[in-house]
């Protein structure tokens, strides 16, 4: 019998989540503000690794086939995701439509797993279905297009789950998951799921969240030391980009941007019928109903933080953001919402293992649903493919990111292809024969009448390194921004090769040793566990 509910409560929390989705698995585009991006970065992860790069870091022929260091910033987990779906033969579009999908299936079945952990089956198929309804999800899905966020609240699930398990080595998976999936969402993750580690666990297990920042340390190691050589990371001033009262506690929708001056269709900030009715239903729970001081407190605990979420994304936290200059990484302050996903399910949980009078629950569930049910049909449009987006330079030639704003300190977005890859600084051809011409390692035999200044045409930053005759030359990039460099008359072979920078060998060596010593734990832990 026990095991038959089980299925049904699987069963029925699977199809109505699933419900959410099904726009993703049909054949019409969704527009959205960073889809198209992505689409494109899908296409050039994917030809950095068919060309052997396992962790690539360069997008080869974006900026007009310059070239530009998109991946050592912009999280790497859904470009992987895409590239195991094309092996498929899933289109990139596809791809990230299937993807995104899959991000949201994924969170509900880690939500699913951890609430049953906590408070049983019943609270777990009501949490886990009326948390799926927060209208924040739905901006994320349809509007936004970030899935690069879907995927993070999936591993935030996944982690709370794990330390439920007592699992610390599938901890420190997650936690590096996550940092993958999203960075800057990781970074809004990690004081809560500190606090709620050495809430549930102990400070033992703060190792193991270490452990996962080193597994990922070879992406955001570099990325945070050498974002100085780069512009266009962020554009945004996050003064601009507060919500109002009213936004959070008006039901509205619209796929338009935030900011001022945004039109009547900008995207919604709400918080959702649904979710705020829970939070009053948990404080009357909490101050009324008798429940153990332990899971009270915990109650209070996470209301609290939503309450904290829901400040910061209004001006009067102006202070906080002034007094912490890394929040400002985060760009926007409604970004903060996205805790109202994880939060609402342990709220919406909590208050169905201790109310009684279960009909009142499935009420609440059905008001959650029914509220934010229409958010999960978004714009549609005629159905578009890969070769749409290859086909028009404005994505080829850009540099996947707003306004192409992208690019090097030492020089903007390069608007014209050049006419060769191998050129003087004039621009000029220059008659050569190409040895080798991998993304990273380019090999060339040129002769030259008299000493002249060339051009490899590739956008220059730290790692490139230029050959002349297998010795090292000093590459000229403040000027233009590419590969630069002298050469006598003569013959000669040109070589240039992306080599990895110390800091970029330093982050590799700590992902290595992380590595390892996962793998040693997992072992001693699976030795012990026979031996006992």
């Amino acid at each position: 019998m026990e095991r038959k509910k089980n299925v049904i409560g699987v069963l029925v929390t699977f199809l109505v989540v699933l419900s959410a989705v099904v726009p993703f698995f049909g054949r019409s585009f969704i527009p959205t503000h960073d889809g198209e991006f992505h689409f494109i970065r899908f296409v050039e992860f994917n030809r950095m690794l068919r060309e052997g790069y396992l962790f690539p870091r360069w997008a080869p022929t974006l900026n007009s086939g310059y070239g530009i260091p998109v991946f050592e910033f912009l999280y790497p987990f859904a470009n992987y995701l895409a590239a195991f779906l094309h092996l498929f033969a899933i289109g990139f579009v596809d791809a990230f439509k299937i993807g995104s999908a899959l991000g949201y299936l994924a969170a509900g079945l880690f939500c699913f797993l951890w609430l049953r952990k906590r408070f049983g089956l019943y609270p777990a198929v009501v949490g886990t279905i009326a948390s799926s309804f927060v209208p924040y999800w739905f901006v994320e899905l349809y509007v936004r297009g970030e899935i690069g966020e879907v995927w993070a609240i999936a591993w935030v699930f996944a982690s709370l789950f794990v330390i439920e398990e007592d699992w610390p080595l599938p901890f420190t998976i997650t936690i590096s998951l996550l940092i993958l999936s999203h960075n800057i969402l990781a970074m809004l993750f990690f004081p809560f799921l500190i606090v709620y580690v050495l809430w549930r666990r102990n400070w033992k297990w703060l190792i193991a969240f270490i452990g996962g920042m080193g597994l990922a340390g070879w992406f955001w190691l570099p990325a945070l030391a050498e974002s100085k050589y780069m512009v266009g990371l962020n554009t945004v001033n996050f003064r601009d980009h507060f919500a109002s009262v009213v936004q959070l506690l008006i039901p509205s929708w619209g796929t338009d941007f935030s900011g001022t001056g945004v039109s009547a269709n900008a995207m919604s900030l709400q918080i959702g019928i649904g979710p705020m009715f829970w939070i009053v239903i948990a404080f009357i729970t909490a101050i009324f109903i008798s429940i153990k001081k332990k899971l009270k407190l915990e109650l209070f605990g996470i209301l609290a933080v939503m309450a904290l979420a829901i400040g910061m994304t209004l001006p009067v936290s102006t202070p906080v953001w002034n007094a912490l200059p890394i929040l400002q990484y985060t760009q926007y302050p409604w970004r903060f919402l996205a805790y109202l996903i994880p939060m609402s399910a342990f709220v919406i949980a909590c208050v169905s293992s201790v109310i009684k009078q279960r009909w009142i629950t499935v009420i609440f569930v059905v008001l959650s649903i029914v509220s934010s049910f229409s958010y999960t049909r978004g714009a549609i449009y005629a159905p578009r493919n890969d070769q749409y987006y290859l086909s028009r330079q404005n994505f080829t030639n850009g540099t996947s990111s707003m306004g192409n704003s992208l690019s090097t300190i030492w020089t903007s977005w390069k608007q014209i292809r050049p006419s060769s890859m191998l050129t003087d600084t004039d621009g000029r051809s220059v008659p050569y024969e190409t040895v080798n011409d991998k993304y990273l390692n380019k090999l060339y035999n040129v002769t030259t009448s008299f000493p002249e200044s060339l051009r490899i045409n590739l956008l220059y930053f730290p790692g490139w390194e230029v050959k002349v005759d297998g010795k090292s030359v000093p590459i000229h990039y403040i000027s233009a921004g590419t590969l630069d460099f002298y050469v006598d008359a003569g013959v000669h072979s040109i070589q240039a090769d992306m080599t990895e920078t110390p800091m970029r060998k330093f982050a590799d060596g700590i992902s290595v040793i992380s590595l390892v010593s996962i793998v040693g734990w997992g072992i001693l832990q699976y030795i012990r566990k026979r031996t006992l």
